[in-house]
């Protein structure tokens, strides 16, 4: 971000150190620098550059929220990220880039999508984690997850194996 302000800078060290001893000396301690970086652009201009630290990705788990209860057989996971951009599995690996990957438990689904839909869900306390990695499946470093409990409340039960007379 530029911006200018109308502030008189010095045209020349001399002029500078001319001035300073013109000046009375003072009680003060002379300023810190300040943490931008400014540019004479022509005499009374400056331009202040203010440099911006890169900011890391985040996370989130937007739905279903941490101890939700959930009455259905069905499970959606929304997710939403700042800082980072999602790209095909499989691009070139570039910083600030890549997919998600989320369990339900121990089931694991890798994707681009932000919904992802568990089917078949049993009743019970279940674990949501997601994280994201790079587009070669190499986690970020520092690694970034986040994880929820739900409770699922559901009618769904899997079938069970007959057992078999023996031979």
């Amino acid at each position: 971000e530029f911006s200018t302000v109308g502030m008189t800078a010095p045209t020349s060290p001399l002029e500078s150190a001319k001035k300073a001893k013109a000046s009375k000396p003072s009680a003060k301690p002379a300023p810190k620098a300040a943490a931008k970086i400014i540019f004479p652009l022509k005499k009374g201009i400056v331009k202040k550059v203010i440099v911006a630290e890169p900011k890391n990705p985040i996370l989130h788990i937007i739905s279903p929220k941490d101890n939700e209860i959930i009455e259905s057989s069905k499970v959606t996971v929304k997710l939403d990220v700042e800082n980072f951009n999602i790209v095909p599995i499989g691009s070139a690996v570039k910083e600030g880039e890549g997919h998600f990957h989320v369990w339900f438990d121990s089931e694991k689904k890798i994707t681009t999508d932000k919904i992802i839909t568990f089917d078949k869900v049993v009743s019970g306390k279940h674990s949501i984690v997601g994280e994201l990695l790079k587009s070669d499946h190499s986690s970020l470093s520092p690694k970034v997850t986040k994880t929820i409990i739900i409770n699922v409340e559901s009618d769904y039960v899997p079938l069970q194996p007959k057992p078999q007379q023996g031979i």
